[in-house]
């Protein structure tokens, strides 16, 4: 799948959070993603950065690294397109019309700045997909504002970044 667009919307009734992912081939992935499955992922997202860090610049130390994850991250946003709405009209769904429950989320650095996030629900196919930098930064941006609407009490702060505090206000669309 060749990902257009990623969208993560905050559904009250559920009290999940949407994540969907538009593919150029008009397929669409929906997948929950749980506030326990988000607080576990933060960290594993925030180490790959590190990680990919330590790869690019590896005499930094942990300062240094933490501004350049800011400078990246800030960067990486100046790139991404957040005005267009996102687009429902999806005419595949390889893995259902319905969001399944992610219960597993991994995360890995691959070559030529790329990363790997694998979803699994408990039981049946899950679904990798393949992130450049902007989309991996984009989905980071998205989940904080997500998990800032549903009132989580989640801090989900990029080292060396600009944070969504409650003061914040964003003009950005949340897609």
């Amino acid at each position: 799948m060749n990902i257009t667009q990623l969208q993560i919307t905050f559904n009250p009734e559920h009290d999940r959070l949407l994540f969907r992912v538009n593919g150029s081939d008009h397929s669409e992935i929906r997948t929950w993603l749980t506030r326990r499955l988000v607080k576990q992922l933060w960290p594993s997202l925030m180490q790959l950065f590190s990680t990919k860090i330590a790869q690019d610049v590896p005499t930094a130390n942990d300062d240094a690294r933490r501004m350049v994850l800011g400078m990246q991250h800030e960067a990486s946003l100046g790139k991404a397109d957040f005005s267009q709405p996102y687009r429902a009209e999806a005419t595949q769904f390889p893995l259902g019309q319905e969001p399944f429950v992610a219960s597993k989320m991994t995360m890995s650095v691959l070559p030529k700045s790329m990363y790997l996030l694998s979803m699994y629900p408990a039981q049946g196919q899950g679904v990798d997909l393949r992130l450049n930098d902007t989309l991996l930064h984009g989905l980071c941006r998205m989940l904080q504002k997500a998990c800032k609407e549903a009132e989580w009490a989640l801090s989900l702060e990029i080292p060396g970044g600009q944070s969504l505090g409650d003061g914040d206000v964003e003009t950005r669309v949340l897609n």
